[in-house]
């Protein structure tokens, strides 16, 4: 579905996958969810990548889309949450995607956080304990 959506509008996006994931987390969650694809500008670039730490697996979204304000990061992944400037822009959305992920996460002992500038675009970054990490929490 995101190749289609990614063809669609000429974004060049890539898998980059440094270390095999040592979690039960399936990786294509965060991909369908965080809206990286939707949320950027024909003709741009969406980078998906991940890598393994000695306690953690981290995957990460990067686009080059609208970006979201400082002032909206902090409520980001709350349910129904939707920037003014998405909105504005009629892009079509819930405000759960975020939210889902946010709460696989959690399931999972994990975090998700947000780097991001507008105009240039966000980093997504979902944190996942390694199994031997996970059995310790």
């Amino acid at each position: 579905m995101l190749t289609t959506r990614a063809r669609a509008a000429k974004i060049a996006w890539s898998l980059t996958i440094l270390v095999a994931a040592a979690s039960n987390c399936r990786p294509p969650t965060l991909w369908n969810r965080c809206g990286a694809i939707k949320y950027s500008p024909d003709a741009t670039a969406v980078t998906v990548s991940a890598r393994a730490g000695e306690e953690y697996v981290a995957l990460e979204v990067a686009d080059h889309g609208y970006g979201i304000p400082e002032a909206d990061l902090a409520r980001v992944f709350e349910k129904f949450c939707r920037v003014p400037r998405v909105r504005d822009a009629d892009v079509p959305g819930t405000g759960l995607g975020l939210a889902v992920v946010r709460e696989i996460a959690e399931l999972h002992h994990g975090s998700v956080s947000v780097r991001s500038e507008v105009n240039q675009g966000s980093t997504f970054t979902l944190r996942i304990p390694r199994n031997e990490a996970r059995k310790e929490a």
